[in-house]
């Protein structure tokens, strides 16, 4: 296990809750320390805000794809959000959005006033290598791929996470100068 554990948000359809949970629990009993909705939000709080502070506090942006996520405006919004703040984006197929299915999202998404933004992200993410859990028999080979994944390149990770942080910290406290880096930092 290394020395640095990583932060991962996990982003998916409340109606893939149970893949969902599947996940969190084994990377779980791997040591990783994960942000997901139905533990990381307060009753009465602001959900959505919550939700952002969320990907921007998090090392690893993990995305459930399935044909609900893709076509989830909240997804997206989380998936936009992750992009706008550079954050490392994991997809890991579910249900592979190809052939019918790809021109039923993309019927779906043009339906939608966030058509634009959906095109965006799965641009994004067409460019990015996958990991597929779409074969129940394959998942523990996969998860440990992903174990992998996470915790790659982890200093650079949390590095940007920091920076990103007090960049926020100093937009958040109208860019007060007293909030900037300097000296050893």
């Amino acid at each position: 296990m290394p020395d640095q554990q990583a932060r991962v948000f996990i982003s998916y359809s409340r109606r893939d809750s149970d893949f969902a949970k599947r996940v969190v629990n084994e990377l779980g009993r791997h040591g990783r320390d994960i942000w997901v909705d139905w533990e990381d939000i307060n009753v009465a709080e602001d959900w959505l805000q919550a939700v952002y502070d969320g990907i921007e506090k998090t090392d690893t942006f993990l995305f459930i794809t399935t044909r609900h996520s893709v076509m989830s405006e909240v997804c997206n919004l989380e998936i936009q959000h992750a992009r706008l703040h550079n954050k490392r984006i994991i997809p890991i197929v579910r249900e592979r959005i190809e052939g019918g299915l790809r021109d039923e999202v993309e019927a779906y998404w043009k339906s939608t006033q966030w058509t634009e933004m959906g095109q965006q992200n799965w641009t994004t993410l067409g460019h990015l290598n996958w990991l597929f859990f779409d074969n129940d028999t394959r998942f523990y080979a996969q998860l440990e791929s992903l174990v992998q994944t996470i915790d790659t390149d982890l200093t650079h990770v949390k590095t940007h996470t920091r920076l990103l942080v007090r960049a926020r910290e100093w937009e958040v406290n109208a860019e007060s100068t007293s909030f900037l880096a300097n000296g050893e930092e």
